[in-house]
């Protein structure tokens, strides 16, 4: 986090440009859905919606296999970031009522 506070997205990227390979071997979902999640902030900070897309995607199928509830919640909140650094507000608002459905199911 501190190169990327920095800029130094480039150098934060390496750092994190395959986390999945070494979370894989050590059969960490979670650890590589987190992991994901990093890299949407930095490709979100650089722009890059379209990865911030795909990223997004891969965290979300991950918990959603694990059946994580806080995590997919978590997922819903950073597309709706990303979709208002976007200007799609009604888009934006979408993910937030997603998120306010898992939020109740964690109460239960």
């Amino acid at each position: 986090m501190i190169l990327q506070h920095q800029g130094d997205y480039e150098g934060r990227g390496s750092s994190t440009r395959n986390p999945s390979k070494f979370q894989k071997k050590l059969g960490d979902l979670k650890g590589m859905a987190s992991s994901y999640g990093q890299l949407i902030m930095i490709r979100q900070a650089q722009g890059d919606y379209d990865g911030c897309h795909q990223l997004w995607q891969k965290s979300l199928e991950i918990f959603e296999k694990l059946g994580d509830l806080k995590g997919i919640a978590s997922s819903y909140h950073q597309l709706g970031t990303i979709r208002q650094h976007q200007g799609d507000y009604e888009g934006a608002c979408s993910s937030t009522r997603n998120l306010s459905r898992f939020q109740k199911n964690w109460a239960t």
